[in-house]
């Protein structure tokens, strides 16, 4: 269990929750969701971009078939996510909701 704090803790230094969030042509907004179920009681949010910007230029291919733009510490979080076997989603929401109020739009990994 160690472990897992000691990425949780590095995890939770990494992300960004909800910042620089960019609507797409809909005015939907998109996040990632990550959460370790043992540890996390709640996911934590990060803004992704449909198109790339200043702040979000670094790519990650979606389960949905599009590729969505992090910034570089927020690519490193879900990278390190998916390394320690986090459940990983992705989810939309209108502009203006919170991402905890999001709507999954699928599952990249889910936690063993």
């Amino acid at each position: 269990m160690r472990g897992v704090t000691a990425v949780l803790t590095l995890l939770a230094a990494l992300v960004t929750v909800c910042g620089g969030a960019v609507a797409d042509g809909n005015s939907n907004q998109y996040f990632i969701a990550l959460r370790l179920p043992q540890v996390d009681l709640v996911p934590r949010y990060i803004a992704a971009s449909p198109t790339p910007t200043d702040g979000q230029s670094s790519p990650f291919a979606a389960c949905d078939g599009n590729t969505y733009y992090l910034t570089s510490s927020d690519a490193a979080a879900v990278s390190l996510a998916l390394a320690s076997d986090a459940t990983v989603q992705l989810q939309m929401a209108p502009q203006g909701v919170a991402p905890q109020n999001s709507s999954a739009l699928c599952l990249v990994q889910a936690s063993p």
